[in-house]
């Protein structure tokens, strides 16, 4: 058994090979668990995808990032939930309004006018970071998420995983 409360950084530790990053595949919706049983919010939950996975309030921040990088920063926050104007387009300012507000929280030094592919590693991890706190989860999962960082990078990271705790949410660190 393993509890992660909220509020805290609840740190998974292991060898390679040691199935940390499969756990967090399977909590994230990306597996299906072979054994065992997961509780999340006071329910046995079973993602059977990682949208399903979103939904219940678990963001997951892979090691190898997922961005589109032909894309803004604001459109890989909110990719396949773009705001939309009563005819149907999608409304670019509340869009870029609602990430800079998301991408404010953290500090970020960019517009969410930038494409991704012109970020350097930091910022592309703060704009999967701004992606999950933007669906509102509860639970962030963060897999190794100092690996490709520089030791300036990994300062920005910690205190932005500082200010989610403080703020009462589950962090996950492997």
């Amino acid at each position: 058994d393993y509890n992660v409360w909220r509020g805290k950084v609840n740190v998974i530790i292991g060898e390679n090979g040691a199935g940390k990053s499969t756990l967090m595949n399977v909590i994230g919706g990306v597996f299906p668990p072979t054994e065992g049983k997961l509780w999340f919010d006071g329910r046995e939950i079973i993602p059977k995808d990682p949208r399903e996975a979103q939904d219940l309030g678990i963001g997951f921040v892979h090691q190898e990032l997922s961005l589109c990088p032909h894309l803004t920063a604001a459109e890989n926050i909110y990719i396949g939930r773009l705001p939309h104007s009563k005819i149907g387009k999608v409304d670019f300012k509340k869009l870029y309004a609602d990430a800079d507000r998301v991408l404010a929280r953290f500090g970020a030094n960019f517009s969410s006018r930038a494409r991704t592919d012109t970020l350097n590693v930091s910022e592309q991890q703060l704009v999967e970071i701004a992606k999950s706190v933007s669906l509102n989860c509860k639970l962030l999962i963060l897999d190794e998420p100092t690996s490709s960082l520089t030791d300036k990078e990994t300062t920005k990271l910690f205190e932005v995983v500082r200010q989610l705790r403080s703020q009462g949410m589950a962090i996950l660190y492997i």
